[in-house]
Parts: structure tokens; sequence; C-alpha cells
């Protein structure tokens, strides 16, 4: 991946003194008297799925077409006959395609059923339904009177 591009921050303070971010030999001095380490901006990694701005399908829409402030990614220029809003979909659609799943997908093996639930649910009056469902059958009873 790409190594040699840094925050806005990084470029704006070393450009002021004339020294390239990655110079490192002429960084130590800046250093060693409190100076912030120069910071690469990194690729992001699409199967983490966690993006700046929001992940929703929507959200990267924005970031795509109008860019992210203080990094490296401008706003995408539409140019007709080349690039188009479709073509932006289908980069949101690579993108998801790359993400991997956080949470594995249950299989048979790896759920395991439940001895039972119970709910009780306010009945007319003062009376009360109680409703127990174990795995192989679902029994109803009422509190109180009987009819």
């Amino acid at each position: 991946g790409q190594r040699g591009d840094y925050d806005d921050w990084t470029k704006d303070w070393t450009t002021k003194i004339r020294i390239k971010p990655d110079n490192r030999e002429a960084l130590v001095p800046l250093l060693a008297r409190g100076a912030m380490e120069p910071k690469n901006i990194l690729p992001r990694n699409f199967s983490e799925g966690i993006f700046r701005g929001g992940k929703s399908s929507k959200e990267l829409y924005r970031r795509i077409t109008q860019g992210i402030d203080g990094t490296p990614m401008p706003a995408l220029t539409f140019v007709d006959g080349e690039v188009e809003r479709d073509d932006v979909w289908h980069l949101i659609n690579f993108i998801r395609s790359r993400e991997t799943p956080t949470d594995p997908i249950p299989t048979a093996d790896s759920v395991k059923p439940m001895d039972s639930v119970t709910v009780t649910i306010p009945a007319a009056g003062e009376e009360q339904a109680s409703l127990s469902q174990s795995p192989f059958a679902m029994v109803a009873s009422h509190s109180g009177a009987s009819h």
C-alpha cells in the first residue's frame, strides 16, 4: 500500500519550515524538542468495514462524491461518458463486497437450544397469562380464576 502521503497538518507544518516529512534526519532536532511525529495517511482497509463519516451506502456516496477534508481523498469529478453517478454505486458495491463479516453466520452446530422461555402477559382484570415454551412443546396457562 501507499506509505508516502501524510495528513494535512503534517504537510502544512513541514512545508512551512521547508522539510519533507519523510526526511528523518532533518526532523530529529524538532522531534527532540517536542514536535509531533509525522503521520502517514494509510489507505482504508475495506475488509474491516470501518469508514470515516459512516458506513451506510448514502454516507459512502457522500464521501466519494464530496471527498474527505484533511485527507488526500478528493471529491470525485463526474465526466459525461467516463465517470457517471452509476459508477459511484458500482464502486460502493465493490467496497461492500470487500467487507469481512465480524459476526459469523450461525450454523445448526453453533446454535444451542434453550431449555425454556417464560413470558408473563397481563390479562384482563387481575388475571395474568403465562406462556412457557420449550423446544418440544408450547404450553399456555392462566394464573388466577379458572374459566
